[in-house]
């Protein structure tokens, strides 16, 4: 509203209509919101940005309405100061008379008569304000009409000039005498600014409330929204572990959310039949090879000379067929741990035990009490190449099981080279070998890792001094 330094008159039309806008001083508070990646957050931010933009716009135009009424409100103090001056002022061919008032403090309060432009009658001869005061008499001139200035002497001030008429019909006779007689008033405008900054500050603190308000409760009104969303996801992560077979369609949902369950139930339903046919498949060839790699087996067992010794390549054979033969069992029990509704529990000593009588040379670690809701033949399947491949690349293994939260963890390691950050993933490809000596198909470990997924647990490679891989499962 009020401007300090240098002012330019702003000449007012009788009336006190004025010419010229009045001047504003903004202040504004950059405030930063906390960024989210959800789409709650963002919806809320949002929503705070919109309004926060609507209280600025708002607050802008108050602001101004207010500056507006108080610079027109102090206009009004000053000119019925100058006008009770000017009745006091009598200008006649002979000289300028000041009548002494019976409140004389209307000449003794910031006013000033000026008859061109030497001071007739003031409350102050000297001093900044009484420059400006001067300074402002002789730019109104006597003309018609007042003039107003804003100075900061050093306080805040607006300043009122109005010219006083002769004596007379219409002031014009041309007789000697002053020829400008201008009334100058003045009205410190410290409380009009500090009514305008105290309205300004109220303003800001409001709107911050407001936003901040607008924010929480978006993010509930947006959370409670999407919550049917989220037990969507809920749902599908228990049907996932428990009941594939369960779908949204029964659910009571809101009409978009709806058309997106009837979507995600046709989605799993494909999904499902994939995996029947799979399944089915994988048991019908594993079925369908078996017997043929019997006969393989037995007809190797067979091939002797006349004194009874295996013949050359036999061995080998045999050797093949069995591994094959294993590959098999493990794709059948792969198969059928998919396909179950029930988990199985065993006791993780005794099948760690049978691993280890296969494998002579084998440290095993285990608690007596442990258990693991997946059956023992299928946890010996689990275990069976990671302690072959251990057995390969090193010459030390070791075999522990210890609880760790709501899992089972067992660790195979040995004091081989280890495995590569490169290759903690790779190993699990089918058909990947690191070591193409060995012979294999470089199928074992990635059986492994799809039987303990079917049960519900993980096989992962784990980096560090020599080869160590983890399995996980879901305890008993």
């Amino acid at each position: 509203m009020w401007a300090t330094g240098s002012r330019s008159a702003d000449v007012r039309t009788p009336t006190g209509a004025t010419s010229g806008p009045g001047r504003t001083r903004l202040s504004s508070t950059a405030r930063g919101l906390v960024r989210t990646s959800t789409l709650r957050g963002r919806l809320a931010l949002l929503a705070a940005l919109a309004v926060g933009g609507w209280l600025l716009v708002m607050g802008a135009a108050v602001h101004a309405v207010l500056s507006h009424q108080l610079s027109a409100q102090a206009d009004s103090v000053l000119a019925a100061h100058a006008e009770a001056v000017a009745s006091t002022v009598h200008v006649a061919p002979g000289g300028v008379r000041v009548d002494s008032p019976q409140d004389d403090d209307a000449l003794d309060t910031d006013a000033w008569v000026f008859a061109d432009g030497r001071l007739v009658e003031g409350a102050t001869r000297s001093g900044a304000l009484y420059a400006a005061a001067a300074d402002l008499a002789r730019v109104q001139g006597g003309r018609h009409g007042a003039a107003t200035r804003d100075v900061d002497v050093p306080h805040d001030y607006r300043l009122y000039a109005m010219a006083v008429q002769r004596d007379g019909a219409d002031g014009t006779t041309g007789a000697p005498g002053p020829a400008r007689v201008t009334v100058v008033t003045a009205v410190g405008t410290g409380p009009y600014s500090t009514a305008q900054r105290a309205a300004l500050l109220a303003s800001a603190v409001l709107a911050v409330l407001v936003v901040a308000g607008v924010y929480v409760l978006a993010r509930l009104v947006v959370a409670r929204a999407l919550s049917p969303v989220s037990g969507l996801a809920q749902q599908a992560a228990a049907w996932s572990a428990s009941a594939p077979s369960r779908r949204f369609g029964a659910a009571r949902l809101p009409a978009e959310l709806a058309h997106l369950a009837g979507s995600l139930d046709e989605m799993l339903d494909r999904l499902s039949a994939v995996l029947r046919h799979e399944q089915r498949l994988t048991a019908e060839l594993s079925h369908e090879l078996r017997t043929p790699l019997a006969r393989i087996l037995a007809e190797g067992e067979l091939l002797v000379d006349a004194e009874g010794r295996q013949l050359p390549g036999a061995a080998a054979i045999t050797a093949t067929a069995t591994e094959m033969s294993a590959l098999l069992d493990t794709l059948l029990r792969a198969a059928r741990a998919e396909a179950a509704t029930t988990p199985g529990r065993a006791e993780l000593a005794p099948v760690l035990a049978r691993v280890a009588e296969r494998a002579p040379g084998v440290e095993v670690e285990v608690p007596a009490a442990l258990s693991v809701g997946v059956e023992g033949e299928l946890v010996e399947r689990m275990l069976a190449p990671l302690v072959d491949n251990a057995r390969r690349h090193g010459s030390a293994v070791r075999v522990t099981a210890a609880r760790a939260g709501r899992e089972v963890v067992v660790d195979v390691v040995d004091d081989g080279a280890g495995l590569a950050a490169a290759d903690l993933e790779r190993v699990f490809e089918p058909g990947v070998s690191l070591a193409p000596g060995h012979g294999g198909a470089g199928l074992g470990l990635p059986l492994a890792r799809r039987l303990a997924r079917a049960a519900g647990g993980e096989l992962v490679g784990v980096p560090g001094p020599g080869g160590r891989f983890r399995l996980t499962l879901p305890p008993g």
